[in-house]
């Protein structure tokens, strides 16, 4: 197995465990609207978080601005947040059964990897000026 598809899989598995868990713990208590902010509160952290590592681990340090590094991954990282959400949404309003929240999350996660792909390239030549 190639590097690529172990880190593929272990991001799916990990966006789906996320996801599937606050949507868990959010259809439980029925709140919607938590669901929704936990995603975005979570989203926004990860974001800050592999930006700044991007950043840090240039290979030509302050080349590219901070803010620069954390706008792309926040750009670049949209899919994974907001296709799962969505997919996972439905048993949170109560409207499906909460025995889907994994196959929905993992769903929302595998479909949301391809265009992963396409907004990290697009964002690190459009707003980091990073192209490969």
């Amino acid at each position: 197995m190639s590097s690529i598809t172990i880190a593929s899989i272990t991001m799916v598995a990990i966006t789906a465990s996320t996801i599937g868990l606050l949507a868990f713990v959010c259809a439980k208590r029925q709140a919607a609207a938590i669901f929704l902010v936990s995603v975005v509160a979570l989203w926004c952290g990860v974001s800050l978080a592999l930006g700044y590592h991007s950043s840090v681990t240039s290979l030509i340090p302050d080349r590219i601005p901070l803010w620069r590094h954390i706008l792309a991954t926040f750009i670049g990282f949209a899919p994974l947040a907001v296709l799962p959400a969505a997919f996972t949404i439905a048993p949170v309003l109560g409207r499906v059964a909460l025995r889907h929240i994994p196959l929905l999350a993992t769903g929302g996660a595998v479909v949301a990897l391809p265009m992963l792909f396409m907004t990290a390239l697009a964002s690190s030549c459009y707003i980091a000026f990073d192209c490969p």
